[in-house]
């Protein structure tokens, strides 16, 4: 269990990219949680929400605005938009794998 979440946010269009700067995934209804020392990416699957991405985090930047960039430890860049529309109908739109979880700007 993580002990804050950097980032959550749901509808998300997700890239991930290897070493080489090749696109291995892409994703335009993600929901996205960025940990303490985690990325992990979540899809509205044929039964529910399921893991789409998952490594360990090196590196989390970004706003809004221009987009976030993580860079992960088995070397992947992902980079994460804001997707269109609203979510709604997705089972991920109130989906929460980690409930009490505080979020970084709430500890003291």
């Amino acid at each position: 269990m993580p002990r804050f979440l950097r980032f959550n946010l749901f509808p998300l269009n997700i890239f991930v990219l290897d070493s080489e700067g090749r696109e291995i995934k892409a994703h335009n209804a993600s929901r996205i949680f960025v940990t303490d020392d985690e990325i992990i990416s979540y899809v509205d699957g044929n039964s529910g929400p399921e893991v789409y991405f998952q490594d360990r985090l090196e590196d989390f930047t970004g706003d809004a605005t221009n987009g976030w960039t993580a860079q992960t430890s088995d070397g992947y860049t992902v980079n994460i938009t804001r997707s269109t529309g609203c979510g709604c109908g997705s089972r991920l739109k109130g989906f929460n794998p980690f409930p009490g979880v505080p979020f970084e700007r709430m500890l003291p």
